[in-house]
């Protein structure tokens, strides 16, 4: 789709739990790699170990058991892959709701400062579960939040993916569209793209 998502937008997966948007997630982040960009993948939901193990497979073309039984094998492909592409890849976990999107500003800022390592990509797994601003009204907080993540792509010249839910009618859904973002619709009119994981 014409390079993919540009730089001071934001992209959004949707899809209802468990229907594979960290794994999506995943994907984009090491195909940016692969690309040559400099990736720092923050989540909210699950252990940066965990997400590492699955860049590990999606990078070296192992499956986890490979990686766990052939750990030899599984250090000659990742130093292949080292050696074939430049892009670089950092990983980030916080518990839910502890970080907001200008926190994460502040440590892009900091891996430029202290490691000359310059975020072309951040993926956020995921919007949902970042800190939201105390607002009388739940849909107009984490309508803040995505409009906070999108400012942050702006003012950091970079492109953003993060995930969102499906209300509970989109578990149903042979086809999802955005009617079926959970929460609120500020979502919608912040997103640049948005693309739904349909089952």
């Amino acid at each position: 789709m014409r390079g993919g998502l540009s730089k001071k937008e934001l992209g959004v997966i949707m899809a209802p739990p468990y229907r594979g948007k960290s794994m999506a997630l995943v994907n984009l982040g090491s195909n940016a790699v692969i690309a040559g960009r400099n990736v720092l993948h923050v989540s909210v939901e699950m252990a940066a170990t965990k997400i590492a193990f699955r860049y590990d497979a999606k990078l070296t073309g192992m499956t986890f058991d490979e990686i766990s039984a052939d750990p030899i094998g599984f250090a000659s492909k990742l130093n292949a892959f080292k050696s074939l592409y430049k892009g670089r890849l950092v990983i980030r976990d916080y518990p839910a709701r502890s970080v907001s999107p200008f926190d994460l500003q502040a440590h892009i800022r900091m891996l430029a400062r202290r490691h000359g390592f310059r975020v072309e990509l951040l993926i956020v797994d995921y919007a949902d579960e970042l800190k939201r601003p105390k607002k009388d009204n739940p849909a107009y907080a984490i309508g803040e939040v995505f409009s906070d993540l999108r400012a942050v792509s702006f003012q950091s010249n970079i492109a953003i993916w993060t995930a969102t839910q499906t209300t509970r009618a989109g578990y149903s859904k042979a086809r999802l569209d955005v009617d079926d973002v959970a929460d609120s619709w500020e979502k919608v009119k912040i997103s640049d793209v948005i693309v739904a994981l349909c089952q």
